[in-house]
Parts: structure tokens; C-alpha cells; sequence
């Protein structure tokens, strides 16, 4: 259960992205993920296995009509019941079993108890800054500049070239790599893992576009960013939210719309979702004032 409800968890951060306040409305659909999804160890879904059949799918069953012969739809939902405990559950059973057995020799073979890190690697830190449980784990990326105490802490440097202060603990970091994507341990997801400055840019300004709205780079360096100065507007584009940045520098008629993935810094749609909904529960109350006086 508690597998289950931290991958529910995780599903509902790369759905909620920034969006945290409707957290709620994302979960019937994460539940049904989990439900249909062919488990490894099993080779079924949780639905298929609770139930017996496969889903149904969203179809329209209002026009069903009952079994004519009633007592035999009974009889044949009572034989698959009984196949259920006597051939599949025990069959799943043993199969679940050597599936663990493979997994532990895996996870021997392949983890070991302390990760060593060289100068140039891309790297991600533990976050200890979090307020919420909704927020990323991970901060970066950095790139390892020093080792010290023979792999035991290293010096990093963000994306804009420069040095952190502080030092950090090996277990306080996880490997990246080169195009930004943090690919975890074992099976963690790139979700869990927050970019730290700016943008990228390949997110460059309307200055430098090119035909089809296509961003023409800078440079190859990894160290050429923008700044955003706010977020003006959401929308939702092919299901995944955009948001209308405000660069600085820049004037507004050359503000660009840029998905969520694209900033270094997730904080800034944090702060612009928390604003939307201040703005909206005071346009509530006001609302709901005017028809009291009315």
C-alpha cells in the first residue's frame, strides 16, 4: 500500500506539474492509471486480477439487454470465480514470488552502496529547502567542478557557470545527464527532480526566432540563459499547459508562450499559480458580497 500510494504520488506531480491547488481533480484519472496498468510481477492489471476480465473501456452499456437464460450467466460467472482462486491467483502467487527472487539478484548486481562522481559529471541535489511534499525533490542541474575527501563531497557549479558555496555529501547527490533529464535510481522518475536557474536556450526570445516559430541558438555553451521577469497568462496546448513569460530585458509584445519543462526554475509558475488563486478567491468573495447586498 505504500509502494502504491507513493507511486500515486509521483503520477500526480507529473500530472499537477505546478498546479498544486487542484490536486484533487487529477486523482480519479491516476487511480485508473494504477488500476490498468500491467504490473511486471504479475503480467496483469490490479482491474484484471480484482475482477477477473479485462476493462471495459468507456463505451455506452445502457442499451445492454439482461441474459435471457439467467441462471446460466450466474453459473458461468461462478465458474470463473472458482478458476480465479484455483488456477489463477495461485499461479500469480508463484510467478510474484520469482519475480522477487530476479529482483533482489538484480539489485545486488547493480547498486552499490556509495556512487563516485568525476569532475565534468551533471549532477542533481537533494532540495532541502522544500515547503511541500508536492514539491520536486531534486534541484539542478550542476556540473561537478572539485572532489573532495576522496569522493566523499564535491563542489558544483549551476548552469550559469557559477560556483555554490556549499559543498556537497555524496549520498546528497544523484547522476544526470547531458540533455537535462534526471534518470534516477532504480525506477524514480524525472518528475521528482526541479531545474534550478532561468531557461534554457534553446527558450531564446522572440529576438532571435527564426520562420515557424522555431529558437535559434546562441551558442553551444550550456551557460547561455534568460532571465523571466513573470508569468503574464496559462493556457493548455495538445493537453500540456504553456504559460506567456514576461522577459526581462524584453518588451511585452515580445513575450513568448513556453511549456513548463522549458524553465530552469519551476518557482516562478509556482508563485504565478499561487497569485491566480488569491486573485480568484477574492473575485469570489466580492462576488458573493454584492449578491448578499442585493
Amino acid at each position: 500500500m505504500e509502494r502504491t500510494n507513493g507511486e500515486a504520488s509521483r503520477l500526480l506531480k507529473k500530472v499537477m506539474m505546478s498546479n498544486h491547488a487542484n490536486w484533487q481533480k487529477y486523482l480519479p484519472a491516476v487511480q485508473m492509471a494504477l488500476n490498468l496498468r500491467i504490473q511486471e510481477c504479475t503480467g496483469s492489471s490490479p482491474f484484471s486480477i480484482a475482477f477477473g476480465r479485462p476493462f471495459n473501456g468507456f463505451e455506452d452499456f445502457s442499451k445492454v439487454k439482461e441474459p435471457e437464460d439467467l441462471e446460466k450467466a450466474i453459473a458461468g460467472h461462478t465458474e470463473r470465480q472458482r478458476k480465479l482462486r484455483e488456477i489463477v491467483y495461485p499461479a500469480l502467487h508463484a510467478r510474484t514470488k520469482g519475480h522477487k527472487h530476479i529482483q533482489e539478484k538484480i539489485f545486488k548486481n547493480t547498486h552499490e552502496l556509495v556512487a563516485k562522481y568525476n569532475v565534468g559529471d551533471q549532477v542533481w541535489a537533494i532540495d532541502h529547502t522544500r515547503t511541500s511534499k508536492w514539491d520536486p525533490i531534486y534541484t539542478g542541474p550542476y556540473v561537478v567542478t572539485q572532489v573532495h575527501d576522496n569522493g566523499r563531497s564535491y563542489s558544483v557549479r549551476d548552469m550559469t557557470g557559477e560556483e555554490l558555496k556549499t559543498r556537497f555529501a555524496v549520498s546528497h547527490l544523484k547522476l544526470g545527464s547531458s540533455d537535462g533529464v534526471h534518470p534516477g535510481r532504480g525506477k524514480e522518475k524525472s518528475e521528482n527532480v526541479r531545474t534550478e536557474t532561468l531557461m534554457t536556450e534553446e527558450t531564446e526570445p522572440p529576438l532571435k526566432k527564426q520562420k515557424k516559430g522555431k529558437l535559434k541558438r546562441k551558442g553551444k555553451g550550456d551557460t547561455d540563459t534568460y532571465r523571466v521577469d513573470y508569468i503574464v497568462n496559462d493556457r493548455v496546448r495538445n493537453g500540456k499547459p504553456e504559460y506567456l513569460v514576461k522577459w526581462h530585458g524584453y518588451t511585452a509584445e515580445e513575450n513568448t508562450w513556453e511549456s513548463e519543462k522549458n524553465f530552469y526554475d519551476v518557482k516562478v509558475v509556482k508563485d504565478y499559480w499561487a497569485k491566480k488563486a488569491k486573485a480568484n478567491k477574492l473575485r469570489n468573495e466580492k462576488a458573493e458580497a454584492n449578491n448578499k447586498a442585493s
